[in-house]
């Protein structure tokens, strides 16, 4: 017989943390990359390595960020459905 896991919410893969904590590294490196722009003027290799690992973190905090409203989403309506199940027994 197969074992059912219950995931809960609070413990969504850290979904909401790296998130975050990739958006803030994104946002970091972009704005690395404006002053690198306006006072520096490093290698133009350099300023386009900065720019693209700007745009990879923010996209990743952007998908993660929709992993984690989902799983919100998901523990909002499976405790509906225990509600219900509770209330019928």
């Amino acid at each position: 017989m197969i074992k059912k896991r219950y995931y809960s919410i609070h413990n969504d893969f850290k979904t909401g943390l790296f998130s975050k904590l990739f958006i803030i590294i994104g946002i970091f490196l972009l704005f690395l990359y404006l002053i690198n722009f306006v006072i520096i003027f490093l290698n133009e290799e350099i300023r386009g390595i900065i720019i693209a690992f700007s745009i990879i973190f923010i996209g990743f905090g952007i998908i993660l960020m929709l992993f984690s409203y989902l799983f919100n989403k998901l523990d909002k309506i499976s405790e509906e459905i225990e509600n219900i199940q509770d209330e019928e027994n």
